[in-house]
């Protein structure tokens, strides 16, 4: 029951955050709120459930955009990967670190994706738009990793 529980919780989250997602944006710019879940996950369950999560969330988001299969599976199941091996690298976690460690993934995140684009299509936007958009992206995203920490609380 709780597990069943927690499984609507993920879904209603996920569904939340695709749907504050495709609301919100300024123009071109729009906010990459699916790192939270791929973060959340891998780091507080591990590389292979980050990974799975990562790679259904790109699914989805790469689905919904009119592709099968496209950067977002890619870049999410990295991130996915990723996030597990944040936690271990540090003796004392601190808000910060959660921080900056968001702030670097949201920029894989969207390095991967602009690479992939511009390697297997075309290029999605200029390299200057790309470097604003994604720094404004994690700054915006970046404050959400201090509530993340792992559960033995070092």
């Amino acid at each position: 029951m709780v597990k069943a529980k927690k499984t609507l919780l993920y879904i209603f989250s996920i569904s939340a955050l695709f749907l504050i997602q495709s609301v919100f944006s300024v123009g071109e710019f729009k906010l990459n709120l699916l790192i939270l879940p791929v973060y959340y996950v891998g780091f507080k369950k591990g590389y292979l459930k980050g990974l799975l999560t990562g790679a259904l969330i790109g699914f989805l988001e790469d689905s919904f955009s009119g592709s099968i299969i496209g950067p977002a599976l890619l870049s999410k199941g990295v991130l996915g990967i990723a996030a597990s091996y944040i936690r271990g690298g540090f003796f004392i976690w601190r808000p910060a670190l959660g921080m900056i460690s968001l702030f670097g993934l949201c920029l894989i995140d969207d390095t991967i994706q602009f690479i992939s684009l511009a390697i297997f299509s075309d290029q999605p936007t200029t390299l200057k738009h790309f470097l604003i958009f994604a720094l404004l992206r994690a700054i915006i995203i970046s404050p959400f990793g201090s509530f993340i920490k792992p559960e033995d609380g070092r």
